[in-house]
């Protein structure tokens, strides 16, 4: 199977060639009000070097700067998970950290499970490691650790992926029996699995699960690689992210990281910690509070305009799946968004290793402030409600 082309990437350049009046409920990034404008001050003194003239200028550890390293411990010890700083390595983005997983744990040809759906990014990067994806099935919260994904693993598959915290696109939150059924199903069949935190400090509502990482114990706890990033929390340009495994992985990962960049940018990752240290939490508490509110238009504006629809609400995150009356094109819904409502989106196909199409559109509220929210969904329910009254126009087709 060729590789997938990353659709989420295909449509803001769409976007971009339309120009500035499409409101945007499609990219997954931070609104433009949570950037953390103090951040400035701390890329200054890093350059500026007040503890150590030019020690930021060169190379540096390729495993990271090392006061980051243990500034991320740190933040990990307050998620439940305790780890030594040989057990991480700073990376340039999360994205970073699930190719360096996926080729050090795996091989060409190998077998990678995968909910259906989930991001399009990994996806991508796993076909084009030559990885053979097999698509799990999903419900409200998320992948269904049952039968269907024993029989997967029992027929040879060596990986799962998957997103446990405010998935992208569904915004579920894999609950916690789930989450100790998976990790025994990893040891039983010596399958490693790969927990994805990219939003994982985002929370609005409700008790954060244990992680995968942290709520396993002995032999298991061999079998799990965290990715995490702070593009979400923070902001994407920092490309500064981390990966967590056993010692003897990290050593691997971190001479194939070497092969592709040497090391990543000092200057950025001690900003990046100065900004931890100072200022981090308070952000988090602003920009919490902001999506919050923001996640809330949304979810009001669904429930005017989709009355009859389904509505999760997600716990954190930027997403909220809108499930599409049945029989309605989702792919003719968001091409009539886009170009005769100048409101963009994601199609639930983008979301899927095989592109079926899986009746929703994903929605991003953390760009939009309240008012553009409820524009949004306006015209969305404008295009939904065109596209469905053409599609109940159309002959049903009589069996042969």
């Amino acid at each position: 199977m060729p590789a997938r082309a990353n659709v989420i990437r295909e449509v803001l350049a769409r976007m971009e060639r339309m120009g500035p009046d499409v409101l945007s409920l499609a990219g997954g990034m931070p609104g433009a009000h949570a950037y953390p404008h103090r951040f400035e001050a701390h890329l200054h003194q890093a350059f500026a070097g007040a503890a150590a003239p030019g020690a930021v200028m060169g190379y540096g550890d390729p495993r990271g700067h090392a006061p980051l390293r243990r500034a991320v411990a740190d933040l990990a010890a307050s998620w439940g998970m305790e780890m030594a700083q040989r057990e991480l390595l700073i990376t340039t983005g999360g994205q970073q950290g699930l190719y360096l997983a996926a080729r050090t744990l795996l091989k060409a040809g190998d077998t990678v499970v995968v909910p259906k759906p989930t991001y399009p990014g990994a996806l991508q990067m796993f076909q084009l490691c030559g990885l053979t994806l097999q698509e799990a099935q999903t419900d409200e919260q998320g992948l269904l650790v049952d039968d269907a994904l024993e029989q997967l693993l029992a027929r040879g598959a060596r990986c799962i992926y998957l997103i446990p915290d405010f998935d992208n696109p569904t915004g579920a939150t894999l609950p916690e029996p789930r989450r100790q059924r998976l990790l025994a199903l990893a040891a039983r069949f010596d399958a490693w699995v790969i927990e994805d935190l990219a939003y994982r400090e985002l929370r609005y509502d409700g008790i954060a699960p244990d992680l995968l990482s942290a709520a396993c114990r002995g032999q298991e706890a061999q079998r799990v690689v965290t990715v995490a990033s702070f593009s979400k929390s923070v902001m994407p340009s920092l490309r500064t992210g981390w990966v967590s495994a056993a010692p003897a992985l990290i050593e691997r990962m971190t001479q194939h990281l070497q092969a592709l960049q040497l090391t990543g940018s000092p200057p950025l990752q001690a900003a990046l910690t100065a900004f931890l240290q100072d200022g981090y939490a308070e952000h988090l508490a602003t920009v919490r509070a902001g999506y919050r509110q923001r996640r809330d238009a949304l979810a009001d504006a669904l429930r005017r305009h989709f009355p009859q629809a389904r509505l999760q609400l997600p716990q954190g995150g930027f997403f909220v799946r809108q499930d599409l009356t049945p029989g309605v094109d989702e792919s003719a819904v968001f091409e009539y968004a886009l170009e005769a409502e100048r409101v963009a989106c994601i199609p639930g196909a983008g979301f899927s290793a095989s592109g079926t199409p899986g009746g929703f559109l994903r929605l991003c509220f953390s760009t939009l402030d309240e008012p553009n929210l409820a524009e949004a969904v306006h015209r969305l329910a404008r295009a939904h409600d065109r596209v469905g009254g053409q599609a109940l126009q159309q002959p049903t087709a009589v069996p042969a």
